[in-house]
């Protein structure tokens, strides 16, 4: 049935069509993961019907994730929409823990180098497929765009909750489905949980005009790879190799003594043979991210503390210098 609004437009009404927090995925989703005893993340996948662009499956995600920040209360920031798997990796690691619910989306997974099929042993995927198996650690609900699902790396799509596939026609509607596996052979299945929901385009939206302005960096390179654009600007904007290092094991340390002198809820702190792992996990982020080597680990904890104490001399060093020469000028 069609209805002509005030200003001349016509709206189309259609049958078995529902907004997304009248729908039975809606109430999955706040039961099972947000408000459930285990108070876990969850993570979302958009696709479209064959695979069709210029379907809405952007608009959607963002859409979603506005929908989600009103019920749980997080006001989702610029930094929190991305097409990088690297900044994906880092976000997830600042976002809160399990007090508070928060939001991330990770547009076009596959088509921006993170999460393709062809890809599957690469350390990108491996390192995504572990962040997802650990987020029950953490309430982030992770919307993630993607032409198709099945184009995904295997092991990130069995980690999958949930896929809302756009439709073509009519535009603007999604259908969502559960996913799961088979009784006995463990196949993927995809129950469906919904009616169309419908939604509306974004475009202008603040946090879509970021994400397009990414993907238009994305479009004038020559490898389709958000995480390599980022490491050729760092490179571009002049810095040495030595320089470059200096960062990612400032970025290491930072990360390690803030997980250090962290407590947990009963007020235990880790420990430095704890930190091992952290700083590795740390490693396989900052170091590639600045295009530097991995260096081997610390064969001990006191390796570790001891490599830790001498970069907190370097550094509380560096800002006393700075402290001096900042004196100097105003003088």
């Amino acid at each position: 049935m069609e209805e002509r609004t005030e200003d001349g437009t016509i709206s189309v009404s259609i049958p078995g069509v529902i907004d997304i927090s009248e729908s039975d995925v809606w109430n999955d989703i706040m039961g099972d993961y947000i408000y459930s005893k285990s108070k876990s993340g969850c993570k979302i996948v958009v696709d479209a019907i064959d695979s069709r662009l210029g379907v809405g499956k952007t608009s959607f995600a963002l859409a979603l994730a506005l929908r989600l920040g009103e019920e749980i209360g997080y006001e989702i920031q610029p930094e929190d929409v991305m097409l990088s798997a690297q900044q994906f990796l880092k976000r997830f690691r600042e976002h809160p823990g399990t007090e508070q619910p928060s939001i991330i989306i990770l547009d076009e997974i596959v088509g921006a180098g993170g999460a393709d099929s062809r890809r599957a042993m690469s350390n990108k995927n491996v390192n995504m497929a572990r962040t997802f198996e650990i987020m029950r650690k953490k309430r982030v609900v992770v919307i993630m765009t993607t032409a198709n699902y099945f184009g995904m790396d295997p092991r990130l799509r069995r980690l999958m909750d949930y896929v809302f596939t756009c439709q073509v026609s009519p535009k603007f509607h999604a259908i969502g489905y559960k996913v799961g596996t088979r009784f006995g052979s463990g196949d993927l299945r995809l129950r469906r949980m919904s009616e169309r929901i419908q939604f509306y385009s974004l475009d202008g939206h603040p946090l879509l005009v970021e994400l397009d302005n990414q993907k238009d960096k994305l479009l004038e390179s020559e490898q389709f790879d958000m995480d390599k654009i980022i490491e050729n600007e760092l490179l571009e904007e002049g810095g040495t190799e030595e320089e470059r290092r200096l960062l990612a094991e400032r970025g290491v340390y930072m990360a390690v003594i803030a997980y250090k002198y962290k407590p947990d809820k009963n007020g235990k702190k880790p420990t430095w043979e704890d930190c091992l792992t952290k700083c590795e996990e740390e490693s396989e982020y900052y170091y590639p991210f600045y295009n530097i080597p991995i260096p081997k680990p610390h064969p001990t904890d006191e390796a570790l503390r001891l490599w830790c104490y001498r970069k907190k001399t370097l550094y509380a060093n560096v800002q006393i210098q700075k402290d001096k020469n900042s004196r100097g000028n105003d003088q």
